[in-house]
């Protein structure tokens, strides 16, 4: 799937969706200044389906908190499902998510 024409079109995009009413976001959030300095090769953005639904629409995210990676303008991997996601988690999905990307 091609990104929508809302972010960088060249190189690594992170992108976190989430919600304010979102226990599971809220959890995400507290590690999400972490995510950004640990990949700072990555264009990361942070979009609240709550402040910006029509650009979340186009995403297309299973649930929220989500995780969706780009490399060049590609979707590579997303992470969407409706579970709480740790620290360990993300960053292992993101690890494999650019590692992929970097094979294309």
């Amino acid at each position: 799937m091609r990104m929508p024409n809302l972010v960088p079109s060249q190189g690594l995009v992170i992108i976190y969706i989430k919600s304010d009413w979102c226990a599971d976001c809220a959890h995400s959030d507290v590690y999400w200044p972490y995510i950004e300095k640990m990949y700072p090769r990555a264009t990361c953005l942070r979009i609240n389906r709550d402040d910006m639904p029509e650009v979340t629409e186009r995403f297309k995210p299973e649930g929220v908190p989500a995780y969706i990676v780009y490399q060049d303008s590609h979707e590579i991997a997303r992470y969407d499902d409706k579970q709480r996601k740790t620290f360990e988690q993300v960053k292992t999905f993101l690890d494999t998510a650019i590692a992929k990307g970097s094979d294309r």
